[in-house]
C-alpha cells in the first residue's frame, strides 16, 4: 500500500516534474531553480516528484537544476484505446 512518512520527512518544497518520454518539460526545470532559491530562504529542501517508467536517467540530472531530494514513482505506461467510432447523440425528446 502506501509508505508512511513523518511530518519532518514531508516538510519542504515539492516540485512535480512534468515529463514526456523521459524528457522533463522546461517549465519543470525552471520551477526547480526557482524552488531552490525559495527553499534556501526558508531553510528547507526541494523534493522533485517524478512519475513514470524508466526515469532513472532523468532523475539523476534533477539535482543540477535544484532538487535536493527525489520522490521517484515508477508506473507502467497506460495505453489509450481510440474508439472505432464516435457515438451519435440524439436530440432530447420534449
Amino acid at each position: 500500500m502506501f509508505e508512511k512518512i513523518s511530518i519532518e520527512e514531508s516538510r519542504g518544497l515539492w516540485v512535480f516534474i512534468e515529463q514526456n518520454n523521459g524528457h522533463a518539460a522546461p517549465v519543470s526545470l525552471e520551477l526547480l531553480g526557482k524552488g531552490r532559491t525559495l527553499a534556501e530562504k526558508l531553510g528547507v529542501e526541494v523534493t522533485a516528484i517524478l512519475i513514470g517508467e524508466h526515469m532513472e536517467t532523468l532523475a539523476k540530472g534533477l539535482s543540477s537544476y535544484g532538487a535536493t531530494r527525489l520522490s521517484l514513482q515508477t508506473i507502467q505506461s497506460q495505453k489509450f484505446i481510440e474508439p472505432k467510432s464516435t457515438p451519435t447523440l440524439s436530440p432530447a425528446s420534449s
